[in-house]
């Protein structure tokens, strides 16, 4: 067995994800850090999650299958990071797009990811492994009426599953807002962790 993690120096041993989810993320080649204009790479752990950063996690954790098709939405540039990971995705049926209002779809992969939204993409992601997502739980968090019509089944099963928790102060989930990349972390952590289980 051969220890992968990666030491990032802006991890401090006070960091609330410092130790497990640090070094299970960078062990498996998920969370690779984020780049410096110096070549150095950090955590980040505080930083805000884009929805290309996550389904590139993904894409990460799946050792980067290419996708047979070139095709992605209209809004992911050839250039971009996340490029390849969003046409996988698209493949896989684990992104659809966002809606917009003239009938297209967009991958919007600057904007920030949701919690429910990595509900979402993480529910399709177990389906397309086969795994059984028929789990399902009250979602009993004081703001669970603020959960999107889209995200409700899938945050059903992320809560009956463990991979989300309330808030430590307030014991909310708060599901519309952005995820920082320790919290994403985090939850593939805990989804890596059902795999096996």
């Amino acid at each position: 067995v051969v220890d992968n993690a990666k030491d990032m120096p802006d991890v401090k041993e006070t960091d609330w994800f410092a130790g497990d989810v640090v070094d299970f993320a960078t062990a498996r080649g998920i969370v690779n850090g984020v780049a410096l204009p110096d070549g150095s790479r950090v955590f980040d752990g505080y930083g805000r999650t884009s929805r290309g950063m996550f389904v590139a996690m993904l894409h990460n954790l799946e050792l980067n299958p290419e996708a047979a098709s070139e095709g992605s939405l209209a809004d992911v540039p050839s250039d971009a990071f996340y490029a390849d990971a969003a046409a996988w995705a698209l493949e896989e049926g684990i992104l659809s797009g966002v809606d917009m209002p003239d009938g297209s779809k967009q991958f919007q992969g600057g904007a920030a990811v949701t919690r429910e939204q990595v509900a979402v993409f993480l529910m399709r992601y177990a389906e397309a492994l086969g795994m059984d997502v028929s789990a399902g739980a009250e979602i009993g968090f004081p703001d669970a009426g603020e959960v999107s019509g889209f995200a409700k089944e899938a945050m059903s099963w992320a809560v009956a599953e463990g991979l989300f928790k309330g808030d430590d102060v307030t014991g909310e989930l708060n599901p519309t807002d952005g995820a920082a990349r320790a919290e994403v972390a985090a939850v593939l952590m805990r989804f890596i962790n059902l795999m096996y289980a």
